[in-house]
């Protein structure tokens, strides 16, 4: 038996160890796959489609992650308020536009909706 913070005991909730626990509360709240099987298929909020079983995995084209809302590096908490599940393409887009952002490449945020004008972005001078 091992000691640990809680003296050798598994953090269990229901069943589940907290790592599962947080994965599946994750998982249930994102949007649903029309059609597809929900308890596999899932939809990110990038609009990528995420599949149960390939968590964790980059190499798949329906990995996914657990990723922060806003990055702990930008005042984030790790709770579950700000935990979503993320394709791991999308999860890694937010961190290489944090690090745009804070090399001064300028502000990136929507000018309008993107439904009106795709991809058009401000912060730089024109």
């Amino acid at each position: 038996m091992s000691g640990g913070a809680l003296g050798g005991r598994q953090n269990i909730i229901g069943g589940l160890k907290m790592s599962d626990f947080r994965r599946f509360s994750v998982w249930n709240s994102s949007r649903l796959v029309f059609g597809l099987d929900p308890q596999l298929w899932r939809i990110d909020p990038a609009g990528r489609i995420i599949f149960w079983d390939a968590y964790g995995d980059r190499n798949h084209s329906y990995g996914w992650e657990i990723g922060h809302i806003t990055a702990l590096a930008d005042g984030g908490m790790d709770a579950y308020f700000n935990i979503q599940a993320e394709h791991w393409v999308t999860n890694l887009n937010k961190e290489s536009f944090r690090r745009q952002n804070i090399q001064g490449f300028g502000n990136i945020y929507a000018q309008k909706s993107c439904l009106d004008e795709p991809f058009q972005y401000f912060g730089n001078e024109r």
